[in-house]
Formats: structure tokens, C-alpha cells, sequence
């Protein structure tokens, strides 16, 4: 061996080493841990499985600096974020109480289903399934709020009813009344006067409510507009609505939204929706928009400055349409305009707001549900389905709302993603006020509004 060698490991044999720390004890690290910080409620479990621990000696630290976090308690977190994750508070509902039935629609922060109580009586309900880390990254937080408390507060026959509210560390769920007859943008239309005479009545009814109770719906359009087995309307989807005396900003569907919204200039209330009420009557009456455009800048100029066409079916709907259609929402036909104009004269309003009035549509029932005897429904499966249309995968309500091309987060970033989202949906549940596993019949009479 040379001697070069040979004196480089005396000289590292004789030089100090420092050694290796001991490995911690857990006992005493969750006892630490629950001692700094047991007054953080995403972690505050953990004080519970294990027995009240000493006073620990913290550094004192300078007048007006923060305290200093301590090798041991930075240790300390990060070994018990791999143990103990952050507990969800008592939820009225949990995905595992729930039967997924049918996927029916899909949106831009997660999807809805066809579901039941399991062991409950069959009444089929829609639940709305958001994914937290979509609806955050959307910006749609205030949104998911808005649609669960208007949901739940506008009691009216014309508005769909939230009856449940709960959530998961990875998704919320609205849970609410099932509309079999899809919606009024389905339609094989143009229709004729009579049938937009009764649609118009019924969703007019409805938007005078929500505007008496402050509400403003902001993205009334057919698609939002849910139909029931026997043919009435609902209005749905209270995401973008508002509560303000004035509004401004860019929200809804373009098609459908006001002049004064597109500008940004010009404070809005209830007109805006009148304008996209005068848009659904134009559309169910002739087909398409008053203003449509095959481009986005040349459908921003026409509702902006093109003048409006009449649709020549009915003198009294062409005028009403005019009124509706005005550019300036000062002289803008409303509430009180639109209940006492010629076209909507043989409308009793009472009749209107509580669905005694004859639907000239019962719209089809879906392949995968039956009427029974008693006039319920009930689901039935897909086994009447043509063959060249895909099944839907039958799955649970988390694995499926779990993206497969989300990154990969390390235990540190899934802890704190989820001590965040407890942060922003605290408060988010709603206990349903009736027993949403009774039989359809039951469920429909003590639910009747």
C-alpha cells in the first residue's frame, strides 16, 4: 500500500468524527408535537391517543419577532403527518351511504350522478360531485358555496331543491331532487306559441321569486332550465348567482348575457336576467339565439350594436321580445312589464308559481328508469340501451373523481393540500331536513313544497 495511503487513514482515523443522532423516540415525539401544537384543529386528534403531556421549555424569543419552531417540532410534524391525517368534521352523509346509479352529466369541476340511499325505499336523487383541488384551481370556492346555500334556502316550486350537502377530503357533494325529463334545451325545437307561452310562464314565475328574495341567477339559459316527469320547470345551477343590490363582471354563457355585462361599464340587477329570459323565448320560438354568431368578436357586436329581428309567429311575443331585448337596462321590460303584457294575459300567475297548469310536453322517461304503479320511479338499469352506445363504468364516487393524471404529492404536500381545503369548505354541510331513505311515494308527499 502506498504511503501516501497509508498516512490519509491514520490521519482520518485519528480525526474526530461526529456521530449519527440517535433515532428519535415516537412516544416522545407525539408528545412534543401535541404539546406545541394542540391548538391546531387539522391535527388536534392527535392530542386525543395519547396521555396529557408535560410543559415543554420553549426558547424565548424576541419582543414583535414570531417564535421559532425548534429542530424537534419540525421533526415532530413531519413524522405524524405520516401517521395521523386531518380529520373531517361529522358529515350528515358519507359517499359510502350513497349508491352511484348512472353518470348524467359531466361540468368543468366535476360530474353528476343518478344515486339512491343504500337500504333506503329507492327515491332517486342527483348528487353534483365538485373535486376540491379543480374547484380551487378554477377559482370556484365562492361558487360551490353560493349554489349550496341558494340551494337550499329558495323554497319554491320552480327552483330545484338541494336536500343534502356534505363532503369529502377530496370532493363535495350536492345531493338534490331528480329531474327525469332533462332539460329545456333538448327540445326538438323551433316550438309552437302555445308550448313558449307555458315554458315562459313558468320560468318567469320562478325568476319573479329569486328577484324577490335579492337573488339574481346571472346564467339563465334551456340547459339550466330542468324539466320533471310531468313536464314542469326548474331552474338550476345557482353558481354564478349573486345576492348584490349591483353586479358587475363577466359571468354566465356569452349568448345569453346582457349588453351592460360585456361592457363592464354599467352596474346590473334583475335586468340581466330578463335580457336572457327575452334570449330563451327567441330560441325555443325560432331555434337559435336573437344574436347568434358563428365567431366570439362578431356575437360580441351583434349584441352589442345589431338591431333585433322579429321572429314573425305572434305580433304579442314579438313585442314582449322587443321589450326584453332593449340594450338599455333602464327601459328594459321586468317583473311587473312582463306579468302584465298581452302575450302572457291568459296566464293565472297563481296557477303558474305552483305547477297546476297543464305542461303541453310530458317529456320521455330515460331508458334506465320506470314509472311503477304508485306513480314513483325507480331505476331500472341500462339493459334497454342500444348496443353501439358505451356503457357507463360502474364506480364509487372517489375513485372516480380522482383525476389519474394528477401529480403525485409527496406526504408533506398532501398534508398540508388537505389542511387547506378544511380551511376553505369549513361549514359546508347541510343536514337534510326529511328522511332521504324513504320510499319514492313518501319522499314525494312530505317533500311537497
Amino acid at each position: 500500500m502506498p504511503l501516501r495511503r497509508i498516512v490519509s487513514l491514520k490521519v482520518l482515523d485519528w480525526w474526530p468524527r461526529e456521530r449519527a443522532a440517535p433515532p428519535p423516540d415516537p412516544v416522545s415525539i407525539d408528545t412534543t408535537y401535541a404539546c406545541a401544537v394542540e391548538c391546531d384543529d387539522a391535527v388536534a386528534p392527535l392530542a386525543r391517543h395519547r396521555a396529557p403531556p408535560t410543559p415543554c421549555a420553549a426558547p424565548r424569543a424576541k419582543k414583535g419577532s414570531p417564535p421559532k419552531k425548534t429542530p424537534l417540532v419540525k421533526q415532530a410534524k413531519r413524522y405524524a403527518s405520516r401517521f395521523f391525517k386531518p380529520e373531517m368534521s361529522r358529515q350528515p352523509f358519507v359517499p359510502d351511504d350513497l349508491e352511484v346509479l348512472r353518470e348524467v352529466g359531466r361540468g368543468a369541476f366535476g360530474r353528476v350522478y343518478v344515486s339512491r340511499v343504500k337500504g333506503g325505499g329507492g327515491a332517486l336523487f342527483a348528487v353534483k360531485v365538485l373535486r376540491k383541488a379543480e374547484v380551487l384551481r378554477g377559482g370556484g370556492a365562492e361558487c360551490a358555496f353560493t349554489e349550496r346555500a341558494l340551494g337550499a334556502d329558495l323554497r319554491h316550486a320552480g327552483v330545484v331543491r338541494l336536500r343534502c350537502a356534505f363532503q369529502t377530503k377530496k370532493a363535495l357533494y350536492l345531493v338534490s331532487d331528480y329531474y327525469p325529463g332533462g332539460s329545456l334545451g333538448e327540445l326538438r325545437r323551433p316550438l309552437s306559441v302555445d308550448h313558449v307561452r307555458f315554458y315562459g310562464a313558468e320560468v318567469a314565475a320562478a325568476l319573479a321569486h329569486i328577484h324577490a328574495r335579492g337573488v339574481v341567477h346571472r346564467d339563465l339559459k334551456p340547459a339550466n332550465i330542468l324539466l320533471d316527469r310531468e313536464g314542469h320547470c326548474a331552474l338550476a345551477d345557482f353558481g354564478v348567482a349573486t345576492t348584490g343590490s349591483t353586479l358587475r363582471g363577466f359571468r354566465g354563457t356569452v349568448a345569453y348575457m346582457a349588453p351592460e355585462l360585456l361592457l363592464k361599464t354599467a352596474n346590473s340587477n334583475a335586468e340581466s336576467d330578463w335580457w336572457a329570459f327575452g334570449c330563451c323565448l327567441y330560441e325555443l320560438t325560432t331555434g337559435s339565439t336573437p344574436f347568434y354568431a358563428d365567431q366570439p368578436r362578431e356575437l360580441f357586436k351583434n349584441i352589442l350594436h345589431a338591431p333585433f329581428v322579429k321572429t314573425n309567429t305572434d305580433a304579442a311575443l314579438d313585442t314582449l321580445l322587443e321589450a326584453l331585448l332593449d340594450k338599455q337596462p333602464a327601459s328594459r321590460a321586468a317583473d311587473s312589464d312582463v306579468a302584465t303584457c298581452a302575450f302572457f294575459s291568459a296566464i293565472d300567475w297563481d296557477d303558474a308559481a305552483s305547477k297546476r297548469l297543464t305542461p303541453p310536453i310530458q317529456p320521455s322517461l330515460p331508458s334506465y328508469v320506470e314509472a311503477s304503479q304508485d306513480g314513483s320511479l325507480r331505476f331500472v338499469g341500462d339493459a334497454y340501451r342500444p348496443k353501439n352506445l358505451p356503457t357507463p363504468k360502474r364506480v364509487t364516487f372517489d375513485e372516480e373523481n380522482e383525476s389519474p393524471f394528477a401529480k403525485r404529492l409527496s406526504v408533506r404536500e398532501t398534508y398540508q393540500r388537505e389542511k387547506r381545503h378544511r380551511r376553505t369548505f369549513r361549514g359546508f354541510a347541510l343536514n337534510a331536513e326529511v328522511d332521504l331513505a324513504a320510499s319514492p311515494r313518501t319522499f314525494a308527499r312530505t317533500t311537497t313544497l
